[in-house]
């Protein structure tokens, strides 16, 4: 994992001569990738320990003082390694000095071994137009189930040893990314992601981005090696429609509701409120497996003067305007509430360029409006 994770402070030590004590950040180098953590009560830079998170190691940022050396187990206190495996679970960290564990503590960047993915290429249907460069064509990415997205793209001219293909994504901590390398074939080439199961890589709202580390072509423009040619929008939950039944007119009417999910595979339950007098009392309710994520409610309450929410959180859903001053629109025979009207007929009767009929007139009445 290459980007910069969020930061963690302080990192508790559950083990070891120091036990009781915490290791707090001190200070952060954008240029070479670590966060820099002292033990608190401060014991000077000796004691200082270092994460880099390009590399996913844990190290003494101060060598020269000759103090601290990272095990593999809490047993191996002889160890004289300066820096951690990569991307361990546990920290073990010995004194040199004394050959004994002083610290252990759980690696609060620790990112297990990643989301399952299953990838292959299916055939395309229909023809595709012809391309002299490596281009790709018809990406899309679907939400397979909650949690579960779908990447898909047809290539042509793919390199012949093949290319790799990044997806990123937001999680609760930022975004994460996961390169494959793609082979050559014929087809749409699919990654289905399972990336549940880990805080590390587990999606949420946000981008989905995609990067191909060659120059490729996309919708007839050419894209540098690396950079982002499609982007898509995952959703955890929604977009959520709801609405009042009827939703306007006089007060005294019997008055429902309905509030649905339109998220095909909700990640989450959602909760709504709807107010059952004009600002007042709400009542709430949640859209869940159990009601397939849709709730509808009639007769909820009788009408009052005044305009009812529907809320999801702060978020106003729907609103209902009730007036005693409502009039309701006028109705004709012809409808619309225009008033009734009879067409004038043209004619060729008689002067076949100048003659009228009207309903309602004879022949002579036409003839004479000539005269």
């Amino acid at each position: 994992m290459s980007q910069q994770p969020s930061l963690i402070t302080p990192v508790y030590n559950t083990g070891g001569a120091y036990s009781t004590r915490q290791y707090n950040h001190v200070s952060t180098d954008i240029t070479n990738t670590y966060y820099e953590y002292e033990l608190s009560p401060g014991a000077g830079t000796r004691t200082n320990i270092a994460y880099n998170w390009s590399t996913q190691k844990w190290f003494d940022p101060h060598p020269t003082d000759n103090h601290n050396t990272f095990g593999t187990s809490s047993t191996d206190v002889t160890s004289s390694s300066r820096e951690s495996s990569q991307n361990p679970a546990t920290i073990y960290l010995m004194e040199t000095s004394g050959s004994a564990l002083v610290s252990l503590f759980a690696n609060p960047y620790y990112v297990s071994a990643g989301p399952t993915v299953t990838s292959g290429r299916t055939p395309r249907s229909g023809s595709v137009p012809l391309a002299s460069n490596f281009t790709v064509r018809f990406p899309t990415v679907t939400k397979t189930a909650a949690g579960r997205i779908k990447v898909q793209w047809y290539d042509q001219n793919e390199p012949s040893t093949g290319y790799n293909l990044t997806t990123t994504w937001q999680t609760s901590s930022g975004e994460y990314s996961i390169t494959s390398a793609i082979t050559v074939g014929t087809g749409d080439y699919y990654l289905h992601w399972s990336p549940t199961g880990g805080t590390s890589w587990e999606i949420k709202n946000g981008l989905i981005k995609l990067q191909i580390d060659t120059p490729v072509y996309y919708n007839g423009l050419l894209y540098g090696a690396d950079a982002i040619f499609k982007t898509f929008t995952y959703y955890e939950t929604g977009p959520i429609t709801a609405s009042f039944s009827p939703d306007f007119g006089l007060p005294g009417q019997t008055v429902g509701f309905s509030v649905t999910d339109t998220n095909l595979y909700p990640d989450a339950n959602t909760t709504f409120q709807v107010e059952q007098t004009p600002g007042g009392s709400l009542i709430s309710g949640t859209l869940s497996s159990t009601n397939n994520y849709s709730i509808s409610v009639h007769p909820l309450f009788t009408s009052q003067h005044g305009t009812y929410k529907i809320y999801n959180g702060s978020t106003v859903l729907a609103t209902a305007t009730y007036d005693t001053n409502y009039i309701a629109p006028t109705t004709t025979s012809n409808g619309g509430g225009k008033p009734d009207r009879y067409p004038l007929i043209m004619t060729n009767l008689f002067n076949r360029n100048r003659s009228i009929y009207s309903i309602g007139m004879t022949h002579k009445d036409t003839w004479d409006l000539f005269l």
